[in-house]
This record gives structure tokens, sequence and C-alpha cells, in this order.
């Protein structure tokens, strides 16, 4: 089916079958926001109703070793079709600030096309430019066959053995705040695989306790959450160490990220804007606030 990811040569798509005949042992990605116990069973064919919507977008600071080094932007951009089944298209990019950049810029774009009622990924590219290192990178995913084409730049796609419902690396934050809230403890605990780089991933993740943080915009009730990335083949090792804040309510929207990673070192993200969010959210219940207490204190300067 050479339509399913456009550019690759047919050749590819055959030699990824013959390696599926032959049999590849599953490689995956860890899903590194997916913590809660999964809704029941859907109806086939019936679209639940989701904690985002066409429009959401949020734009997170990045600092390294507290140092302001750009910006992130993740957006539910659009409701359109792939291959025949509708899907909500989620974009998010990364690029660096104007003084980063003198030293090491970056302009990242990062794609997932989400099938919102089997809630998993049908298709997902990212786009690097960091330094002088560039890379193209598509990800098919044939979850009903359990299997999925991988493409990095002008290479011939390789094909892998995945899990069906296996998330992407853009795809599975909005799965896990796709999930359901009832009954969630500090101390709950789930595994999630996820497909990246040609690697089946499998991370474990955990809820570490229910925290008041402090945002631009005040105190927000957040969920601390912490995952533990690994790979599914080889020896299992947790990659880095991360945390997120995610505000606890059923929209579950992420406001904070620490992550401390060998090489790369300290980074933090910080949710600085946003908008298309609901409006009963515990995010835009402080935003309001926030304004309002901000809104005398103009008035009186204009004074």
């Amino acid at each position: 089916r050479p339509e399913v990811m456009p550019g690759i040569r047919p050749t590819s798509l055959r030699s990824a079958f013959r390696l599926r005949a032959k049999g590849l042992k599953v490689v995956g990605f860890a899903c590194i926001f997916s913590l809660l116990p999964l809704v029941s069973a859907l109806s086939a064919g019936q679209e639940p109703a989701l904690p985002f919507r066409v429009g959401e977008r949020l734009i997170f600071q990045i600092f390294w070793f507290g140092v302001p080094t750009g910006e992130s932007e993740m957006v539910v951009t659009e409701r359109t079709t792939y291959i025949g089944t509708p899907v909500l298209r989620f974009t998010s990019t990364a690029r660096s600030n104007k003084t980063f950049s003198l030293f090491y810029p970056v302009d990242d774009r990062f794609e997932s096309l989400w099938d919102p009622v089997e809630r998993h990924p049908l298709f997902y590219r990212l786009r690097q430019r960091e330094g002088s290192y560039r890379s193209r990178k598509r990800i098919v995913l044939d979850q009903e066959n359990n299997f999925a084409f991988y493409q990095r730049n002008n290479d011939p796609a390789w094909g892998y053995v995945i899990r069906y419902g296996t998330q992407d690396a853009l795809s599975s934050l909005y799965h896990l705040r796709s999930m359901n809230r009832a009954s969630v403890q500090p101390g709950d605990r789930v595994l999630v695989s996820a497909f990246a780089s040609g690697k089946n991933w499998m991370t474990e993740v955990r809820i570490e306790a229910r925290e008041v943080i402090q945002t631009r915009w005040g105190k927000i009730p957040t969920l601390r959450i912490r995952p533990k990335i690994k790979y599914i083949d080889g020896p299992l090792r947790a990659k880095g160490k991360v945390r997120f804040w995610a505000t606890d309510d059923r929209y579950r929207i992420p406001v904070r990220m620490q992550s401390v990673v060998m090489i790369i070192g300290r980074v933090r993200a910080e949710l600085i804007r946003a908008a298309g969010i609901a409006e009963d959210s515990l995010l835009a219940q402080a935003i309001r606030k926030a304004h309002a207490r901000k809104a005398p204190h103009e008035r009186t300067a204009r004074r």
C-alpha cells in the first residue's frame, strides 16, 4: 500500500513486508505521559468526549540550567482524514531564542495523526534542525495488523512489529489526557508502549503526589508524574530523570516539566500561554483570576 506513506518507494514497502514474513522481534517506545487506567470499551465507531479540542494551543518557555533558551508549542490543529479514517492532527514545534541560536539553533517540528475513536496514532513525522544536524523521520502505524513502517530521511522504509494501541512521541501526551481520571491516587502506576526512531519502548508511569504549584497565574492543583522510560528489546534501563505536572482535573493540562538527562543536563519547561482550553478547567479559572487581580492596577495606572 504505497499510498500510506507518500514519497516511499514501493520496493521499500515490499522489503518491509518480506521482513515481517520472516518475523521480527517486538521493538517499541515508551509513552512518557501515559499513567491512568484506560476508559472502558467504547461502542464501535463512537467518538468519546475528549478533554481537548481543535484550537487548543499551549506554549512553554524552555530553560536549560535556569537560562531561557527558547519556546515549545503544542497545538490541536484540525480534524481531517487519513486513508478514510477521521483523525485529529496534533502539531508541536520547538525553537531556540535569538541568543541561544547564536550558539546552537534549534527548529524542530512534530506532527501526529491520531484516531480519536480508537485513541491511537496512524501517522507520525518529525523534522529536526538542531545545530548542523538535519533529520526527517516518518512512521506509519498499521494498528490493525500490529505493524509499523519507519523511514529516516531518504533511506528505505523498515517494518517493525508493534502492539495494538502503540503511541508515538507526540500523541503520548494526548493519549494520557484522554484517559479516565476516576480513582487516581498517588502511587498509581501503569505500563504503556510506544514507538519512535525504529524502537519499541516501554514506560512505567507513576503518580507521585498531588501538589499545588506556583505558576505565572498563581497556584494550581496538579498531579506530579514520574515516567521511567525503558527499551523493550534489550536490557531495561531508565533513560534520564523526568517529572511532569498536569492540572488535577479531567483536562490534565501540562503546566511544567523538569528533566535531568545525561549529556543534555537539566531542562525545565514552564507553560506561559494557553488558548482554546475549556472554560471550566483549573487552568482557565487561574488565568481569569490573574486577569481580575491585574485589572484594578491597570486602571489605576491609566489614571
